[in-house]
């Protein structure tokens, strides 16, 4: 009888760190599971990351997650078979690169030591990997503005520990956002109604962050679906997006 214990090197990740992992296998009567099989798999998961002690604040993109909901799937970033040392332990590096991420995700690494009698046991651990050295929140003033009234944003940057990191340059822009039913022809020459969106860009600023929520206003003239979308890249070049929300009313 035996255990696979696993632990990562650090408590959570940021893209373009690499991931440094431990596989071990220990028996239950104390020793180490030299020379014996080992399998893993990593994979990277969407998930919802938001820095702690802003309330009312936005971070990411919940919006585009919710619009594109059943098109994000996990990602295979590396997988392998291998033995454990001598001491019963398998050290696992690779880099974390993004791809299609727009957000932060959980790093999950489950692995599988067989012993000597062939039983395999399987342990899992899951790691955030943080989309950059910062995160940027928004606070729009409201989800539902009234036609011919002004927007009030505030905009902060803070690192994964809600702590305040000042002077960031990050781009602010203004989204309109539409839907349109078109026909396509799809298998057997069949033509189906689809729903395709289009953003049109409405108005932009740059901003630099300060040690308070800078403030930004936007005067939206047609009624309709908006968004806000603030996007900034780390000391790294990890690119940093949060996007949210809100209705215009009124004719």
């Amino acid at each position: 009888r035996f255990e696979v214990h696993l632990r990562t090197l650090k408590e959570s990740f940021i893209f373009s760190d690499t991931y440094q992992a431990e596989i071990r296998g220990n028996y239950l009567f104390g020793g180490a599971m030299a020379n014996q099989g080992v399998s893993w798999h990593l994979r990277l998961n969407p998930t919802f990351f938001s820095p702690p002690g802003h309330k009312g604040y936005i971070f990411g993109n919940q919006i585009d997650r919710w619009h594109e909901f059943g098109e994000e799937k996990s990602r295979l970033l590396s997988s392998g078979e291998s033995t454990l040392d001598d001491k019963g332990k398998f050290k696992l590096s690779t880099k974390l690169i993004p791809e299609k991420e727009k957000d932060s995700i959980l790093a999950t690494l489950e692995a599988t030591v067989v012993g000597p009698s062939r039983r395999s046991i399987s342990n899992r651990i899951q790691t955030t990997v943080h989309r950059g050295k910062y995160y940027i929140g928004l606070k729009p003033s409201t989800a539902f503005l009234k036609k011919g009234n002004e927007l009030d944003v505030s905009l902060i940057t803070v690192d994964p520990d809600g702590e305040i990191v000042p002077e960031k340059k990050i781009r602010l822009a203004l989204i309109k956002r539409e839907w349109f039913s078109i026909r396509k022809r799809g298998m057997g020459g069949m033509y189906n109604w689809i729903s395709e969106k289009k953003d049109t860009e409405i108005d932009s600023c740059f901003i630099q962050t300060k040690n308070e929520p800078q403030k930004v206003s936007f005067l939206p003239e047609k009624s309709g679906f908006y968004l806000l979308r603030a996007e900034g890249k780390d000391s790294r070049g990890n690119k940093i997006m949060t996007t949210t929300y809100f209705y215009v009313t009124g004719k």
